[in-house]
This record gives C-alpha cells, structure tokens and sequence, in this order.
C-alpha cells in the first residue's frame, strides 16, 4: 500500500516536473519570437530562425510569467507543425542573351504560375529587356519562396514596379525616379586627336559626336586642327536620384581656338527646334548636309553609267552607297517628309524637303522608321529609314539623290546652302543666353 501510494507521489511530481518544463520552453520561445518581431528589434531576422518558426504579431510586451495568452494556445496545439519565418530577400540578377521576361522569372526560381500572374499583370505593355541588364526583386519566404515585387527599368528614370497584392494577384505601376540635372564644363588642350584627347579630358562619346555634328564643315578636324589647340565644351549630364544610373545630356556649348581664333557655337532653342548658332546668331547647322549612311562604301556616282540591270546607258541621278540590310540611313539635313512611297524601280523610298529650294531622296530602304509619314519634321542625323533591296536593284544599298527645286545635282558637290541669321526678339532672348553660358563657362571650375 506504501509502495503504491509513493508510486502515485512519484509519478505526480515527475507530471508536474515535465509540465513545468514544457511551459518553460514554450515561454522561453516566445520571447525570442517577440524579440524577433518587436519595434525594438533588428530589421533582420537571424537566419537560423527563418528554417524554424514564423513571425506572429505579439499584442503582449508585458507578458506575465507563467501565464500564456490565448494566441499561444494554437500554438501549443500545433507544435508538432514547422513555424516558419516570413523573410523577405531583394536579390539582383542579370538578364541574359535573347532572354525574356518569363524566362527571367523561371530562371530565378520563380513558379511557373506566378510567372504567368505576372505576365497577366503586365498586360500589353512592351518590355525589352536587354542583355546585361539588371532586374531588381524582393522574394517573401513562407515555407517557399513567392515574389514580392519587381522592378524593371524600361527608360531612363522610369521603371515598372510589379507588386503582389493581398489575394495573390499582381498589379502593375510606371514609376518616375528624380532625374537631378548638373552642368558640366571640361576644357582640354590638342594633343593628337581631337576626338581621344576629348574623351580623356572626361568628355563622353554621345557629347563628343555632338562637337563634331555642331561645328559641321567650319571645321575640318583632321586638317585645321594642330597640338595646343584649346577646346572647351559645356553640356548637361543626368543622373537618377539614389541610383548609379546616369547619362549625359545635350551639349550647350562648344569652342575650339584654331590658330589663336576662337570659333564658338551655342545651342538655342528657336521655334524651328534647337539648334546651334556662332556668337553673331547665325545657324551653324540648317545650311549644312551630312552624309545619309556612315561607314558605308560609295559604289557608284553621279552621271552617265551602264545600268547593272538593264543593260544600256542611263544618266546616274544620285549616288549609291553599299550597306548591309538594316543599316540605318539618316536625314541629310533639316527638313520636312514630303513623300513616303513604294515606287516600282526605286522600291522603298522617301522625300525630304529643306529649305532655300533644296530636296533630298533616298530609295531602296528595307523598310522606314517608326512615325515617318508625310508632313512630319525631321533633324539633321535623325533616323529615317533602313538599308535595303527593295526595287529594281542587284543587292542591298542606299540610292540617294540631293535636288535644287526639283533638278538632280551631284551630292558631292554641296556642302552648305544659305544660312539662316536670328534677328528680332529671338536675337535678343539668344544674346542673353549667349551671356549666361558665357558666364557659366567662367565659373565652372573643372
């Protein structure tokens, strides 16, 4: 009878000993999980516990000892369950050659319903994305890992958020990121090249190719440019706020002593668009043509020839460059799209119109670009069309023909027609800029 009743005894204080034990461990859990979750912790949660438990808000900062809330009970119930942690990851990866937005998404481990979710988000907004990109996304881990958000950047300074909403669906926004615009002023001296000596003075290309296209004719920079020659050039450069991103923006000012003269240009905005104009507001540009296709082999010129198709002698009313299909062709010069047509012999072709009687043509293109129509104004240098074989023709070049009030002149022979001078109040708005950059230039300190 002793024995029973000190078994009885035993086995009492052995029950209360475990459940002691088991409260403790249980107390001694949630306070490392209110540790985790309180205002007063870390932003990041120690990563062993993110494979062990999960985050459940804690209405109880002054929990009192031996006494567990209502919540904890579910707990206590399903401790034979894994609790797991919500962490949240922001990963960057790289887009790769010829890849596409799904094919991202899988590739870095996203499910494939979520992949389709969040190709329904987005719907029939374009999206290239190009090879070295980066793709910025968040991944919420709750027992496996879901994606938060996306961000891809489609301009600079725009980005598209994808952001997963509270019933599992995704929504699209376009998001404009702060563009702070600085100026910036280099000056260098000629040593070998302007070019080289240009882009080590801190000059990007874009800016660079901007001098060469402003200065045109006036300057011939293989020939009248000689060692200690100055150049100074101001132009904008555009960063985004909180980012390494950036670019350089429109070149203002530019000028180069050639043999103790200074020649200076200055970018004006007039109603024509901007343009750049010398020190006595003269259009340095609008009277001045380019070649339509750079890099490009002149195969034949202007005048009589043998007609590769046809057989016999036929005057020759332009000249024609050899280019591979879809090299780009530009506008010579300022000027308005007088005709876009697709004519038997000269297959894919387009009209522009300048000033001061001028005209210029350009024929077998594989097909023209975006937005080109009848009516629309078009810069020096803009992009028109693109090489091809279309029209009567035995492989892929560019025809193009330079016309005074309808008649065909050689190409070879015009460089410049007459320019344009500002008179009258945008004479007057141009010399008070001309005084700000001049300025400006001044007080820059490089």
């Amino acid at each position: 009878m002793i024995s029973q009743v000190r078994t009885i005894v035993n086995l009492g204080a052995l029950r209360r000993i475990l459940w002691l034990s088991f409260g403790s461990l249980i107390l001694l859990e949630g306070h490392i999980l209110w540790k985790a979750h309180s205002p007063q912790a870390t932003a990041t949660v120690p990563s062993i516990l993110c494979d062990v438990t999960r985050v459940v808000p804690m209405p109880y900062p002054d929990l009192a000892p031996y006494k567990v809330p209502t919540d904890w009970m579910y707990w206590i119930a399903n401790m034979g369950h894994s609790l797991l942690i919500p962490c949240t990851i922001t990963k960057e990866s790289i887009v790769r050659s010829k890849e596409t937005l799904s094919g991202f998404l899988s590739r870095v481990g996203i499910k494939t319903s979520t992949v389709h979710n969040v190709v329904k988000a987005i719907g029939k907004q374009h999206i290239s994305l190009k090879a070295g990109q980066k793709l910025s996304y968040v991944l919420e881990y709750a027992g496996s890992y879901t994606l938060k958000s996306l961000s891809i950047p489609i301009n600079f300074g725009e980005e598209i958020h994808v952001n997963r909403m509270g019933d599992g669906s995704y929504r699209l926004k376009k998001v404009s990121l702060p563009v702070v615009k600085t100026v910036r002023c280099v000056r260098g001296i000629l040593r070998t090249h302007f070019s080289a000596d240009a882009g080590r003075s801190g000059i990007p290309k874009e800016i660079i190719k901007n001098v060469l296209d402003a200065f045109g004719t006036s300057i011939n920079f293989k020939r009248n440019l000689h060692p200690g020659d100055q150049f100074e050039v101001l132009f904008n450069h555009l960063s985004v706020k909180g980012s390494k991103e950036s670019k350089s923006g429109n070149l203002l000012y530019a000028s180069i002593v050639v043999g103790g003269t200074k020649i200076a240009v200055y970018r004006f905005p007039s109603k024509k668009g901007d343009c750049f104009y010398t020190a006595d507001g003269e259009n340095v540009q609008h009277g001045m043509f380019s070649l339509p296709i750079k890099g490009a082999r002149k195969t034949s010129g202007f005048g009589n020839r043998i007609h590769p198709i046809l057989g016999y002698s036929r005057r020759h009313k332009g000249i024609d460059f050899s280019a591979p299909r879809g090299t780009p062709v530009s506008a010579s010069a300022d000027g308005i799209i007088e005709k876009v047509t697709t004519g038997r012999g000269y297959g894919r072709c387009i009209a522009l119109k300048h000033a001061n009687g001028y005209s210029t043509f350009y024929a077998h293109l594989n097909r023209f670009n975006k937005g080109i129509c009848p009516g629309v104004r078009v810069k020096r240098g803009e992009v028109i069309g693109f090489v091809g074989a279309s029209g009567l023709v035995t492989g892929s070049h560019l025809h193009y023909e330079v016309r005074l009030f309808g008649k065909p002149i050689n190409p070879a022979s015009v460089k410049s027609f007459a320019v344009q001078k500002l008179s009258g109040k945008e004479l007057k708005r141009f010399k008070e800029l001309k005084r700000t950059v001049d300025a400006t230039v001044q007080r820059v300190v490089l």
